[in-house]
């Protein structure tokens, strides 16, 4: 009895090993992150890394120079959450500077401002607008900001909640987020 329980362990090893091929290499992904999001919007975790230059879903839409230096800076973030919404967040910064943005809606459309906003969302099966409300400013952080390119290389973090325009009781809420937004082909071609 001893010798069949051994043939078989012996058996089940073999079987094990040959399943496995040193031409099989399961590599963790080491392309470099050009942009990423990671946080928690309505209380369901998203975390997007963006490897591929050719991917738009996170996307430096926006530079708007004066004297060489860049004054203004927009990009949007469009995020899958576990439910298959599409929720693309569109943010303007005006000025680009480090630091806290607390950004209520503009008041004046005819000039710069700061901006965030959720536009044409696909989100509970319909086609919205959420912004911040002026009692409760959306905060935006902005940690670093790298404009050695043509278009910055720009990291921080988000916090706050954007209401729907036509039901203020409907509302997206983004806590904990930390991102990395650039123009990621122009700055990967400039670095090659």
């Amino acid at each position: 009895m001893k010798r069949h329980s051994i043939i078989l362990l012996f058996s089940i090893g073999i079987l094990c090993l040959s399943g496995c091929s040193r031409d099989e290499d399961i590599s963790i992904d080491t392309r470099p992150l050009l942009s990423y999001f990671k946080g928690i919007v309505n209380d369901e975790s998203i975390l997007y890394e963006q490897r591929d230059r050719w991917d738009n879903k996170i996307w430096c839409s926006s530079v708007t120079k004066f004297g060489g230096k860049i004054i203004r800076v927009g990009w949007y973030m469009n995020l899958l959450n576990q439910s298959n919404d599409i929720i693309k967040i569109n943010i303007s910064l005006f000025p680009v500077r480090k630091g806290l943005y607390e950004i209520v809606p503009p008041i004046d459309y005819d000039n710069f401002y700061s901006e965030i906003e959720i536009r044409y969302a696909t989100y509970k099966g319909q086609n919205v607008r959420y912004r911040p409300s002026e009692q409760s400013p959306f905060q935006v952080y902005i940690n670093n900001i790298d404009d050695s390119y043509d278009s910055p290389i720009i990291t921080g973090h988000m916090n706050g909640i954007l209401y729907n325009r036509e039901n203020p009781k409907d509302s997206i809420e983004i806590k904990e987020a930390s991102f990395r937004v650039q123009d990621h082909l122009k700055v990967s071609l400039a670095t090659e």
